[in-house]
């Protein structure tokens, strides 16, 4: 819905700038959306994917142009690109990997990306996936990184 010249290469900040128009107060970027600002990922997601730390007075939503949840994160796992807060590399690609919404090809496809881009090896997102606190989707993450060749 934004107004961006075809010949402008796609920087980090031009992609900041559609993420900034959708994103709630306080939101970051996550899955797709971080992905896709992070340039593992050519297209965007059809819905901007947004979420609030745990703890923040907002309730998730969905809508037409975007989706918003609550998640556990730590400070050390966000960083900002282009002016837009959005998850790490790591955190991101790991996220990918947990998310069951995504079928196996597209959540590969966008992890392997993001991990070339990145410089961050199945090993890497494995002790990431690792370090994190039980959560669902584990079992489905561990089946993807194997499949990555981790």
């Amino acid at each position: 819905e934004q107004y961006c010249p075809i010949d402008l290469p796609p920087f980090p900040s031009a992609r900041a700038a559609v993420l900034l128009a959708l994103r709630p107060e306080h939101a970051f970027a996550e899955r797709l959306s971080a992905a896709w600002l992070h340039g593992a990922v050519e297209d965007p997601p059809a819905l901007g994917q947004f979420a609030l730390p745990t703890g923040v007075g907002a309730r998730p939503r969905r809508n037409s142009r975007l989706a918003l949840r609550q998640v556990a994160i730590s400070p050390g796992e966000l960083q900002l690109l282009g002016g837009c807060p959005v998850t790490s590399a790591v955190r991101t690609l790991v996220d990918l990997l947990l998310d069951d919404a995504l079928g196996d090809a597209e959540s590969l496809s966008a992890a392997s990306a993001l991990g070339a881009r990145a410089g961050l090896s199945p090993a890497a997102a494995r002790s990431a996936l690792r370090r994190r606190r039980p959560l669902p989707n584990r079992a489905l993450a561990e089946r993807r990184l194997a499949l990555l060749g981790a």
